[in-house]
């Protein structure tokens, strides 16, 4: 075990972010809102460099960096109420496309 943090919320997805030393972590907030937190690792640990547990409206169920090419850094994620969203990392998690899908993704 490298480190270990107390997230404040239901992680259900964690990514490492390609050709970085840093890690996301999406889930489930208390609140039911989408949560997300983004880690860079470093010698003595962990250092976190964004975080917001509201960041959407439902919870964020599952997520991958394959629905862009690597260098851009979107995350795709897909959310409780059945949304696709994929937002940019490198601009502070602003949204990059939202997709108003109607089911519920599993990440399965």
């Amino acid at each position: 075990e490298y480190t270990s943090k107390s997230l404040g919320f239901t992680p259900h997805d964690t990514k490492w972010i390609p050709r970085s030393a840093r890690i996301v972590c999406t889930g489930i907030s208390p609140g039911s809102k989408g949560a997300l937190r983004i880690y860079e690792l470093q010698r003595d640990g962990t250092k976190e460099i964004f975080q917001d547990l509201a960041l959407r409206p439902n919870g964020i169920k599952c997520t991958t960096f394959g629905a862009s090419r690597i260098e851009y850094q979107h995350l795709a994620m897909g959310e409780y109420d059945g949304k696709l969203t994929i937002i940019d990392l490198e601009r502070c998690c602003k949204p990059a496309s939202d997709d108003g899908k109607e089911n519920i993704f599993d990440s399965n």
